[in-house]
C-alpha cells in the first residue's frame, strides 16, 4: 500500500486505534495498580489476552506497540505484530522513549528501516504541551520541528507519520483554555506541515480534547469539550490531511466515550476521524483480569464492550444507557 492508501485503512469504517505503545515502566505502574507483578511474562500474557479477543479485529484498524511489543512474541503464534497483521490490523511503533529528540531523529533512519521490515505501516511520536505553557515556548516549537523531520523520514520508509499533540490534563485549567492551547499548537504544526513538502494526505495528526482539567472544579460537560475540541482542529489544520484522531489521556472510559460521540456528531470534517485510546480500552480488561488465568473470558469482554462503545460513539449514536446495559452484563 501507498501512504494514502495506509492512512485510509487506519481510518476506515469506525474502527479505532488501539494505542498498546506504553513503556515497560508504564505497563508495569499500571500493573501494581491492579496488584499484579510486572515482569516480561505477565506483559506477554497481557498482549495475548488482548490480541486474541474474539473479534478484536472488528473493531481495531490498527494497533500501536512499543518497541518491547514490536519484538515480543507468544510461544504459540510466534511474533505478535505478523499476529495482527494477518488479522487485517496494521502494526504502529511508538518511536518516542528517553533519549532527546535530537538524539532519537539522528537514529531514526536505521530504526524505521528495520520497522518496516517488519512490515510496520505507522508510527507515532508524541508530545506533550502543558496548558498553562502558552504561548507556545521556544521548546515546543522546536519539538514540532523534529515531528516534521519525523515525518518526513517515516515517508522515505512509506511509513504513515502519526504527530501525536497531547495537552497534559492534570490541573485547574478551563476547557477554554485547553482550547486555546490545542489551537496554539496545532496552528504551529500545520504551519510547519504545509511548508514541509510531506505527502499530508499520508500524515495522520493525533490530538487531545478540549477537556478540563483533573482538579478543575467546574467541568466542560460533553457537548461543550465537543464544541471546543472541533472548533480548535478545524480552524487550524490543513483539509489536505490524511485524519485526524483523538487520544483519551486521563478521560475515563465514559468521558471518551461521551466526548467522542458529541464529536461525532458535528461530522462531517475536511478529513476522517477516528479514535486513538490507551487506557480507556485497556483499564477495565487489566483491572478485571488481575493477572489471573480463570478471569481472562471476563476481561476479553470488558475490552470487546469498551471497544463496541467508542466504535458506536464514533458514530454520533453513542448514550448513557448504554453503560447501564453494559454494566449489567459484567
Amino acid at each position: 500500500m501507498n501512504l494514502p492508501e495506509i492512512t485510509r485503512t487506519l481510518l476506515e469504517n469506525r474502527k479505532g486505534i488501539l494505542s498498546f505503545d506504553q513503556s515497560n515502566e508504564e505497563l508495569s505502574a499500571s500493573f501494581i495498580r491492579e496488584g499484579i507483578a510486572s515482569s516480561e511474562e505477565t506483559r506477554r500474557a497481557f498482549r495475548e489476552l488482548v490480541f486474541t479477543t474474539e473479534n478484536f479485529e472488528h473493531y481495531v484498524s490498527g494497533v500501536t506497540l512499543s518497541e518491547e511489543g514490536l519484538t515480543d512474541a507468544h510461544p504459540s503464534f510466534g511474533l505478535f505484530s505478523e499476529y495482527l497483521i494477518s488479522k487485517k490490523i496494521l502494526v504502529g511503533v511508538e518511536v518516542g522513549n528517553a533519549q532527546s529528540d535530537s538524539e532519537i531523529v539522528s537514529a531514526l533512519p536505521a530504526r524505521l528501516a528495520q520497522f518496516r521490515s517488519r512490515e510496520v505501516s505507522f508510527a507515532e511520536w508524541r508530545m506533550s504541551v502543558s496548558v498553562l505553557s502558552s504561548p507556545a515556548s521556544q521548546e515546543t516549537k522546536e519539538q514540532l520541528r523534529a515531528r516534521i523531520e519525523f515525518a518526513k523520514m517515516c515517508q522515505s520508509e512509506t511509513i504513515v507519520p502519526v504527530i501525536e499533540t497531547d495537552v497534559l490534563m492534570d490541573g485547574t485549567h478551563s476547557a477554554a483554555q485547553a482550547e486555546d492551547t490545542i489551537t496554539e499548537t496545532l496552528s504551529l504544526l500545520s504551519d510547519l506541515l504545509e511548508s514541509s513538502g510531506l505527502d499530508l494526505k499520508g500524515v495522520v495528526v493525533k490530538t487531545a480534547m478540549a477537556v478540563s482539567g483533573t482538579t478543575q472544579s467546574a467541568r466542560a460537560d460533553a457537548r461543550e469539550v465537543a464544541e471546543r475540541t472541533v472548533r480548535a482542529v478545524t480552524v487550524s489544520l490543513p483539509k489536505e490531511l490524511g485524519g485526524v484522531v483523538f487520544l483519551s489521556g486521563s478521560q475515563t472510559p465514559e468521558e471518551s466515550a461521551k466526548n467522542l460521540n458529541w464529536i461525532a456528531r458535528m461530522e462531517p470534517f475536511s478529513w476522517p476521524i477516528a479514535f486513538s485510546y490507551t487506557n480507556a480500552l485497556l483499564l477495565p480488561a487489566l483491572s478485571r483480569w488481575k493477572g489471573l488465568e480463570e478471569n481472562r473470558a471476563e476481561a476479553q469482554s470488558a475490552l470487546i464492550e469498551r471497544l463496541s462503545l467508542a466504535q458506536i460513539a464514533d458514530s454520533g449514536g453513542y448514550s448513557d444507557g448504554m453503560e447501564e446495559s453494559q454494566l449489567g452484563k459484567l
